[in-house]
Parts: structure tokens; C-alpha cells; sequence
């Protein structure tokens, strides 16, 4: 233990956050590959993955349908949405009631590789994508690669960024995206035209 300890020691602390970093994502990506499930879990996941079906098939509405055995007047016509979606009272049609944002990342991805498989891969670059963006906004912004390591770690190592991560949730795809908006910005102002 003493040896690692001098070892350590003489490590500079660039190459020691790099290597933290490397072991970290490593870590992150075999738990993104093993838990990350492609399925709805809840209202929000249901309404996404229920939307992103609705534009592959070219639709932003749907059908709603009332069970025969149940009279009309016994249950009110909003009782037969699924989770995230509404009725229209009026043409008694389903609409998403969730935004289209995160369906429509799904959607390619869902295209080229089935619904199942589209999700788990749009679900797990995500996921990889959150503390690598986190890293190159925190450099931008001037941090020193310690710094920025750490803040990266901070992203992959969060059990709230890694729940939700796991599912078809679009709290992930939120930070990855205002991480993006941010380091776009600091690199206009760089630029002569801004």
C-alpha cells in the first residue's frame, strides 16, 4: 500500500485526473451498457416513447379508445388516456401532453433500429455524452483539466444524473443540450462576429 501511495505521489495531478477520468467513464459506460432500460416506467417515459411512436407513424394524435363493457356515463372520457397523453373533449382525440423534443431525438434512432434497440442506444450516448460535455464546457469556461475532471466525474458519478440516465426520461437530454447551448455560446464570444 505504501509503494502505491509514492507512486501515486509522483504522479503529476494532470496525468492522475486523467486517469480518474478514464476509469470513470469506463465505469459509467459498462453501468449505462447493463442498466438502461428501454421500456416506459412511469407517466413521463410513457408519454415520450408512446409520442416518438405517434411521428414514426407520421401522427401527432391518436385515436382514443373506450372499453364496450363500460358505459360511457360511468367513467369520464379523460379516464381512457394513457399516461402522458389527454383527450380532446371535443374530437375525443389522444394528444401528447408532454413537449416534442425528446421524442423527436428518439425517433431517428427508433427508425434505423426498432423501437427497443433506437431507444437503449439514444438512452446510453446520452448518457455518455452528459459528463464528456460537462468536461468540454467546464475547459471552455477556463477550468484547469483537474477542475474540469472533476466536474465531469461529479456528472457520471451523481445517482440523480444516473437514474435518470437509465430510463427514457428527457432530464438527461436537458443537461446534455444547456450544456451545449453554453459551450456554443462561450465560443461565439470568441468569435469576430459576436
Amino acid at each position: 500500500m505504501q509503494r502505491l501511495l509514492n507512486a501515486l505521489r509522483e504522479v503529476s495531478p494532470r496525468n492522475l485526473a486523467v486517469g480518474l477520468l478514464v476509469v470513470v467513464l469506463l465505469l459509467w459506460s459498462v453501468s449505462l451498457f447493463r442498466f438502461t432500460f428501454d421500456v416506459a416506467g412511469g407517466a413521463d417515459s410513457s408519454g415520450y416513447m408512446n409520442n416518438a411512436r405517434l411521428l414514426l407513424e407520421g401522427r401527432i394524435q391518436d385515436d382514443s379508445r373506450r372499453l364496450p363493457e363500460i358505459r360511457e356515463d360511468l367513467i369520464p372520457v379523460r379516464g381512457f388516456a394513457p399516461l402522458g397523453f389527454h383527450i380532446d373533449p371535443e374530437t375525443k382525440m389522444l394528444i401528447p401532453g408532454y413537449p416534442f423534443g425528446f421524442p423527436l431525438v428518439l425517433v431517428p434512432f427508433q427508425a434505423a433500429f426498432g423501437a427497443a434497440a433506437g431507444t437503449w442506444i439514444a438512452l446510453i450516448l446520452i448518457g455518455l455524452a452528459g459528463p464528456i460535455i460537462t468536461l468540454l464546457l467546464a475547459r471552455e469556461s477556463g477550468l484547469s483539466i483537474e477542475w474540469a475532471v472533476y466536474c465531469a466525474v461529479t456528472v457520471a458519478t451523481s445517482t440523480l444524473f444516473r437514474f435518470q440516465a437509465f430510463f427514457p426520461m428527457s432530464d438527461t437530454l436537458t443537461l446534455v443540450i444547456a450544456c451545449l447551448v453554453l459551450l456554443l455560446l462561450f465560443r461565439l464570444d470568441r468569435d469576430a462576429w459576436s
